[in-house]
């Protein structure tokens, strides 16, 4: 006997047998993907971990983090003191099988000049992290920067004072210190080096991503091959404006709270990865900090001599 179509009863079953499938089957394809993008990061780190020390020990130090420094004769006369410098995004191409780009940038020239302006939307995909919404795409117009440029996940950490108490004390790629392995006296495995701070095209305050309006007036967009490529963790918390959340500069509480993923403003601790904050040590290898790490351990780990050499973190 040739059996009738489905009943109600019936479909309503098969609907909720599939509907339990994808519940159960979903977070699972989620988390899939999170550890596939945390691969890649935590991938594209060591990558330039390997460029570093092989810019270290071609060149017996590691590529500056600094601006250009003039010497000032009054009324009128500035003197270059010191030789343009790449920043150490632009040092690095070299190291990351990217020669041919590196063969193109004019030494004679600042970075934001010439030829040289050319670069600012030809960065390579180990500067950008799978998390990253638009990750790599370049910011429009802004007034200020120019447009049409890329910005890099990943900064060199910069800190010059103490995360808690501000006291004067180095990172590794603190401005003008052109620092080598050697001056790194915590030991290797116990120093960032680099950490991310992404979305930088835009700012970004927990997740959410404020107007170009207040992306302008903190002044935080940052062309992937400027000469100062370094960020800064410091203890704060971060509010967004009540009135206008999205468009005003949010306020900003000093030595409160904790750094990680409040906000990717002046390079930031900020990623897109739940809970955690990937950075890369000074010996090459990868690591995820938690956002809860203790204040302490995050200073020891930021300073490469104070003395404070940290265990298991």
């Amino acid at each position: 006997m040739r059996r009738g179509a489905f009943t109600l009863i019936e479909l309503l079953v098969v609907i909720s047998i599939i509907a339990a499938l994808v519940a159960i089957l979903l977070p699972a394809v989620q988390q899939a993907r999170e550890a596939a993008r945390r691969s890649t990061c935590q991938n594209n780190l060591k990558q330039l971990g390997i460029a570093l020390h092989n810019y270290h020990d071609t060149h017996n130090i590691l590529p500056g983090n600094r601006t250009i420094t003039y010497k000032y004769t009054p009324p009128f006369t500035f003197e270059l003191v010191e030789p343009y410098r790449r920043g150490p995004n632009v040092a690095l191409l070299p190291y990351l099988e990217a020669g041919n780009l590196s063969d193109q940038y004019d030494d004679q020239q600042m970075y934001n000049v010439g030829s040289n302006l050319d670069f600012k939307h030809k960065m390579i995909k180990v500067f950008v992290c799978p998390s990253t919404p638009d990750g790599g795409k370049p910011t429009s117009e802004d007034p200020n920067y120019g447009s049409n440029f890329q910005t890099s996940d990943y900064v060199f950490a910069a800190n010059n004072s103490d995360v808690i108490l501000n006291e004067y004390r180095n990172s590794l790629f603190a401005h003008e210190i052109d620092a080598k392995f050697a001056h790194v006296s915590d030991g290797l495995s116990n120093t960032i080096a680099v950490y991310e701070s992404a979305g930088r095209g835009h700012l970004w305050v927990k997740r959410q991503q404020l107007s170009d309006t207040a992306t302008y007036l903190g002044g935080e967009l940052c062309d992937w091959s400027s000469s100062s490529s370094g960020g800064y963790i410091f203890q704060e918390y971060v509010v967004l404006d009540s009135v206008s959340p999205l468009d005003t500069m949010p306020i900003n509480y000093p030595q409160i709270g904790y750094p990680i993923n409040q906000w990717n403003f002046n390079g930031g601790a900020y990623s897109f990865h739940t809970g955690v904050l990937p950075i890369l040590l000074a010996d090459g290898g990868g690591h995820f900090l938690s956002e809860g790490i203790h204040l302490a351990t995050l200073s020891n780990l930021l300073l490469i001599d104070d003395g404070n050499v940290v265990g298991e973190f």
